[in-house]
């Protein structure tokens, strides 16, 4: 028969290993999202299909669906490098919504679930073809909306919704906007440099900051043009009431230097390829983003 004494001791020894296989758990977790970085992705998949079935709580089955949705993302992209077929790529993107789908059943305040959902989407669109891309393009904006929502200081949120108003179409075939695009790869970079500043994250993504570059070459506003729609959008900004209409205005808030448009991608573009040549050795996402700088550099010239 328990005594209080022992019940109470029993209860310690139990909140102990609880927290303790929570901690195993988290650890595990983090070892995913490493071998994630060094671009092992059979091996991450292998990991986090065996958290499943430790996970003890919808929210620990969650963090693994979100990240096996990224999984199938990294498998269709270096599938879609090589140059695979669109039967090849398309179950890959499929099933990375799927485990989006997942988590955002398990938790419907997953940011990841829903920016994953979207990223894998969009990719499934541009491997369907044209037509496909231009009716998931408005699914992926609401969904990337909705993950705004849950987590304002998401940065890769914004940065995708940039990819998206650069590669969709303008009116009237579509909703794409150039200039929307520089606002939010502005908003991406703040958040990610202001994470960075509180050690959220240890590492710079300078993919967010070619893809300014690209948007702000792509634009070409001379520095006149630049100092007077920054006023306009400085209106905007502050008359809007939404928040993601703001976001699409946010380059209106910031402090721009006076150059051009196409001189600030190139001030961009040299930071970045000289950042990343320090870096020894490099993440196999490091070594893309440095190629993709010094193409977009010889391109330029």
């Amino acid at each position: 028969m328990f005594t209080k004494r022992s019940m109470f001791f029993l209860l310690i020894f139990i909140t102990a290993a609880a927290l303790t296989a929570f901690a195993d758990f988290d650890a595990e977790l983090y070892k995913a999202d490493l071998l994630d970085l060094e671009g092992r992705y059979t091996e991450e998949k292998a990991l986090l299909r065996s958290l499943l079935a430790q996970a003890g709580n919808d929210t620990q089955s969650a963090e693994v669906y979100w990240r096996l949705s990224r999984t199938y993302l990294q498998f269709g992209e270096e599938k879609k490098l090589a140059g695979a077929s669109q039967q090849t790529l398309l179950p890959l993107f499929e099933q990375g919504i799927r485990y989006a789908d997942l988590t955002i059943n398990l938790n419907p305040d997953s940011a990841q679930g829903y920016f994953w959902k979207a990223a894998n989407s969009g990719l499934w669109g541009q491997a369907k073809g044209i037509l496909e891309s231009l009716q998931k393009a408005e699914e992926m904006k609401e969904i990337l909306f909705v993950a705004i929502a849950y987590d304002p200081g998401y940065s890769g949120s914004y940065y995708v919704l940039a990819q998206l108003y650069n590669q969709v179409p303008g009116w009237p075939v579509g909703f794409g906007n150039i200039d929307f695009a520089v606002s939010l790869a502005r908003k991406a970079i703040d958040i990610h440099k202001h994470q960075l500043a509180n050690g959220k994250y240890e590492i710079v993504y300078f993919d967010f900051y070619i893809e300014l570059a690209k948007y702000l070459w792509i634009r070409n506003w001379d520095t006149r043009k630049r100092g007077h729609e920054q006023e306009n959008k400085r209106r905007e900004y502050n008359t809007k009431s939404s928040s993601m209409e703001k976001y699409c205005y946010y380059e209106g808030i910031v402090q721009l230097t006076s150059v051009t448009d196409r001189q600030e991608a190139e001030e961009i573009l040299n930071w970045v390829i000289t950042g990343l040549e320090k870096i020894n050795p490099k993440y196999p996402f490091q070594e893309k983003a440095l190629a993709k700088a010094v193409k977009l550099r010889r391109e330029w010239r």
